[in-house]
């Protein structure tokens, strides 16, 4: 792949579509979602695209076969790539260098751990006044092995990990290895590794380079890829609701029935899902999510429409009529980029020629920076809760309802 460009100028956020990495034909396209203020560093913005990967990542982990569902025929591809497995190797190797096969030896020397069982069986000791002492030990040394067979596959694993996705950390390769690809005998090379190998972080690379030569070996290799997902909104849906939202929402969902007249029969509707309910303290506050574009355009147009206001008010009312005596909040949030802050207070929706009895009518829009929620997803600060109550009730502090 060309590494002739500026990783800025290949990166957008401003797609309602693919939000990911895209390398067809041999070309490099980085989608980031909406409101994601990328940098212009070189190096930062390395930082910036590997947080995009590890929430993409996290989301497909959580989600397992559901995360088929955002993607196309075409994004299918992901699901084969090891992109784990890319990153480990390159990881590893930036930390640790190239994998050695190591060996321990007995020795008779005062160097290195002592071998007690071997020494009390092979070394005569010295006895003075009825005691014993030994003047040499049998101590165990590790050593590099001179069979350096996986060393050079590992070297072959490496460069090849470098070219797939080794720009993400650095600008530079590897050396080029001096082996030959031969699936047959690089395979053969690790198996045999394995069946030697008890370090579980060793098992692990031995894994991964089993998986990065299978790849390469299919059909796959020769295909583009795709790391990302065709609809974002999903995950920014998710993201919100597994920061803020409870787990059990099932006594807070309405739920509707059909009568049929003919046969007086009674039939049920599925539950309606708000997004997220976080509740603190003595108050509900039930937030629906919504990956649109205002944060960037700042253009009404790109807010909820009528229907997402009437349906977030009869969630309201559903609530207040089973929980009474808890305070109702109802919150749209949207992502931006507000570089030092974490929210911004846009204003509020309600239903037009119809006086509010209930503060849950209002419903609240909030902009919410995007970078930190994303990073937040990764690291699960449960103290962010807290903030946006807070941050809801002050805005709504001076909303009078009749």
């Amino acid at each position: 792949m060309n590494k002739d460009y500026m990783l800025y100028d290949i990166c957008t956020n401003n797609s309602n579509d693919f939000v990911g990495i895209r390398i067809e034909n041999n070309k490099l396209k980085i989608n980031f979602p909406l409101g994601y203020e990328f940098n212009q560093n070189k190096y930062k913005i390395r930082k910036d695209i590997i947080l995009l990967i590890k929430v993409i990542n996290k989301y497909k982990k959580l989600k397992g076969k559901n995360y088929d569902n955002i993607l196309n025929d075409l994004e299918q591809d992901y699901n084969e790539f090891p992109l784990n497995e890319y990153l480990l190797i390159i990881e590893d190797f930036l930390n640790n260098g190239y994998y050695n096969k190591k060996i321990n030896i007995d020795n008779k020397t005062d160097a290195g751990k002592i071998n007690w069982k071997n020494t009390i069986k092979k070394i005569k000791p010295y006895i003075e006044n009825d005691e014993l002492y030994y003047l040499k030990y049998i101590c165990n040394n590790t050593i590099n092995s001179k069979d350096n067979k996986i060393t050079e596959v590992h070297k072959w694993i490496v460069y090849e990990s470098f070219l797939k996705l080794g720009w993400l950390f650095t600008e530079n390769l590897p050396d080029k290895p001096f082996i030959s690809y031969n699936y047959t005998m690089f395979k053969k090379i690790i198996l045999l590794e394995k069946e030697s190998t008890f370090n579980d972080i060793k098992l692990k690379i031995l894994n991964a380079m089993l998986n990065i030569l299978e790849y390469y070996s299919s059909n796959f290799e020769n295909r583009d890829i795709f790391i990302g997902v065709n609809k974002f909104e999903y995950i920014w849906e998710f993201m919100i609701n597994n920061i803020f939202g409870i787990e059990n929402k099932k006594e807070y969902l309405p739920k509707t029935q059909w009568y049929i007249e003919k046969t007086h029969h009674k039939f049920e509707n599925n539950y309606l899902y708000p997004d997220t309910i976080m509740i603190k303290n003595n108050s509900i506050y039930i937030l629906d999510s919504k990956y649109y574009k205002y944060g960037i355009t700042k253009n009404v147009n790109n807010l909820p429409n009528s229907s997402d206001i009437i349906k977030q008010i009869s969630y309201g009312k559903y609530i207040k009529n089973k929980f009474d005596n808890k305070n109702i909040y109802n919150i749209f949030i949207i992502p931006g980029n507000l570089n030092s802050e974490l929210f911004e207070y846009i204003g509020y929706a309600l239903e037009e020629n119809n006086k509010p009895e209930y503060l849950f009518e209002y419903i609240i829009t909030i902009l919410v920076d995007i970078k930190k929620i994303m990073n937040i997803f990764l690291t699960k600060d449960n103290l962010i809760s807290y903030e946006l109550c807070n941050f809801i009730e002050e805005k709504t502090k001076n909303i009078v309802v009749k």
